[in-house]
């Protein structure tokens, strides 16, 4: 939904860093075009909320996280959420959290600015410290990733007491990565 604006973009559109939201302007700010995205549907079933951009950007910075965080992307290995399981994020919000899967193949409803859309097989995650959230507005888009920081989810909803995540082998496919 950040890429494409809630269905609203189009291919080939620039993506900012920072974002409009905190000051980016355009074209100054650009890091790359959208290439793709999934569209959400509103009147029936979704299983992910993703897109994909091109990047104006020095490739070796694509696979890791800044200094604070959790460290480079095992790109080598995906893996499948299970419940229990520890997981790690680092977010535009929250920086670099940690939580467990709680559920998953849940069905969840979120609401968008263009309403409220139906998601089925998603992950939901718990922060792992009492009386804090794994993450807030604005880490929509932070990989989840294991212990050995190899993929497991994208982070595209929640509150303060879960997160949601899309299944990263359900992003890929979706996307024909």
């Amino acid at each position: 939904h950040v890429f494409a604006k809630e269905n609203l973009a189009s291919v080939g559109d620039n993506i900012l860093q920072p974002g409009t939201y905190d000051g980016g302007l355009n074209p100054v700010d650009k890091i790359g075009e959208l290439f793709e995205y999934i569209p959400i549907t509103f009147s029936g079933i979704n299983f992910v909320d993703a897109a994909l951009s091109t990047m104006a950007l020095d490739i070796s910075m694509i696979n890791q996280t800044l200094a604070d965080g959790y460290g480079e992307v095992n790109i080598t290995t995906i893996i499948t959420a299970a419940p229990r399981m520890a997981v790690q994020k680092y977010g535009r919000t929250t920086g670099h959290t940690k939580g467990v899967v709680d559920a998953i193949h849940a069905v969840v409803f979120v609401g968008y600015d263009s309403g409220v859309a139906e998601f089925h097989d998603q992950i939901i995650i718990v922060a792992t410290k009492r009386g804090k959230s794994f993450s807030g507005g604005g880490d929509s888009g932070s990989l989840i990733v294991n212990k050995k920081n190899a993929p497991v989810g994208l982070l595209f909803a929640g509150n303060s007491v879960v997160t949601i995540a899309n299944p990263i082998d359900l992003v890929l496919t979706a996307l024909d990565v």
